[in-house]
């Protein structure tokens, strides 16, 4: 589950931080209130392609940061990817993700420690821009969320509102 994202100097955002609670969190606002930004970021942590043009007007970088609580079912698989890597994991610690994007680089970090971009996206874990993993993204049409492995993918109607589809 994500617990919090920091973003700095990253689109029209000079700096940001957000908390999810337990459960259901929704992130509304105004019309240029910066909630597709922020999905943006979310999308760029979780391993999206990086674009330069993120960075803030007259900053040299930008940075996306996040924290994870791991669920105890996926803390093995987790483990049995980072630790051989080299990368610290303590299954009761949020698992800590940081982008940091320049003009000529981009910096992968998980739990402080340098990576290679190959890590964070792994299919395996970290899932991708498929929906493949348990944290799949769909940024493009701006809705994200964090797939529940007891769910079906086939094509639900929604409990809310008769006739709209979503899929769980």
């Amino acid at each position: 589950m994500l617990i919090y994202v920091k973003i700095t100097n990253f689109a029209l955002i000079e700096e940001s931080e957000l908390e999810f609670g337990p459960g259901f969190n929704v992130v509304t606002g105004e019309s240029g209130a910066g909630k597709s930004i922020l999905m943006g970021a979310v999308e760029l942590l979780l391993g999206g392609r990086v674009d330069k043009g993120v960075i803030r007007n007259g900053c040299d970088r930008c940075m996306v940061c996040g924290g994870f609580a791991v669920p105890a079912g996926l803390a093995g698989a987790v483990g049995a990817i980072l630790v051989p890597a080299g990368i610290p994991f303590d299954p009761a610690e949020p698992l800590q993700l940081r982008r940091v994007i320049g003009q000529s680089s981009v910096r992968n970090y998980v739990n402080d420690t340098p990576v290679s971009a190959t890590v964070p996206s792994s299919d395996s874990v970290f899932g991708s821009r498929n929906t493949s993993g348990p944290f799949p993204s769909r940024c493009r049409y701006k809705t994200l969320w964090f797939r529940n492995p007891s769910f079906s993918k086939k094509k639900r109607e929604s409990p809310w509102r008769s006739g709209i589809p979503y899929f769980g």
